[in-house]
């Protein structure tokens, strides 16, 4: 008799372990299939997350700004991969703005596209972070394009960004003429810098960054703290400075510019004396 007792108990408690094991089976199962329903790209959005800051930042930055509605226009339909990248990065209603502009098949192929992607490395990151800037470049470089400091400082981001984003904050309490003149030395410095590193004109390289990163922003910080009723005078002030700045900054172009050709006429004129004839 007590046999029996222990096989029922023992068929008992096998049967309870049974159903204790399926009921969390399914509902481990019903969590993973109504995520995968309900937040198809949870794992590729939480794998960009999960990548260090620095890698995130610029195209985190990118994806708010109106430029990169003009790529997704011109190429994002196009470079799925790269779009993937900007798709994790933006928040919720930018997320859905993409979806709704994508075209009925692309949708649909972007869609498994993600839903597949488990796992994004930070290789893939600065790739798309090289294909954005190089995209931004083109419009830099347009000469029938007036660029906003915006731009600027986004496509500097990680050199030059916060010092860019202080410029163009308090650049916005200062008149027109004055906004402009700010706007034209950033340009010139910015364009210069690179060609001053790669040729190794350390003293050129070091007196713009400090203006852009240092003694500009600094500046026009105090400028904003004079009241209303001296601001005026003092932004003429700061106008006439600039201007005078302005054009040191292109006696040095010119200077530079003078420097290489006198080389280049040196080299010429040696080559020529190779070659004459005795």
């Amino acid at each position: 008799m007590m046999t029996i007792v222990k096989v029922f108990l023992f068929i008992l408690g096998f049967l309870f372990v049974l159903g204790v094991v399926a009921v969390i089976t399914v509902a481990v199962l019903g969590r993973k299939f109504y995520l995968s329903w309900k937040k198809p790209y949870k794992e590729a959005i939480e794998s960009f997350n999960h990548l260090p800051a620095p890698s995130r930042s610029f195209i985190e930055a990118f994806v708010q700004h109106r430029t990169f509605g003009d790529w997704f226009q011109r190429r994002g339909k196009y470079e799925l991969d790269t779009l993937a990248i900007a798709y994790c990065a933006s928040d919720e209603r930018k997320r859905v703005k993409i979806m709704e502009h994508l075209p009925k098949h692309t949708k649909r192929q972007f869609h498994h596209q993600l839903k597949r992607t488990k796992q994004l490395t930070q290789e893939e990151v600065i790739d798309a972070s090289r294909i954005f800037k190089e995209y931004m470049k083109r419009e830099l470089e347009n000469p029938h394009q007036k660029v906003e400091l915006g731009l600027y400082a986004l496509y500097f981001h990680e050199e030059y960004g916060p010092a860019l984003h202080r410029i163009q904050h308090h650049s916005r309490h200062l008149n027109k003429n004055l906004r402009e003149k700010i706007e034209q030395i950033v340009e010139v410095s910015l364009r210069n810098i690179p060609y001053y590193k790669e040729r190794r004109m350390y003293e050129h390289t070091h007196k713009l960054e400090t203006v852009l990163t240092k003694d500009l922003p600094e500046m026009l910080e105090l400028m904003t703290q004079f009241s209303p009723s001296q601001r005026a005078e003092k932004e003429k002030e700061l106008e006439a400075y600039l201007h005078a700045f302005s054009k040191e900054l292109q006696q040095s172009e010119e200077k530079v510019s003078a420097d290489i050709n006198q080389q280049l006429v040196i080299k010429m004129r040696a080559t020529t004396e190779k070659f004459k004839t005795t």
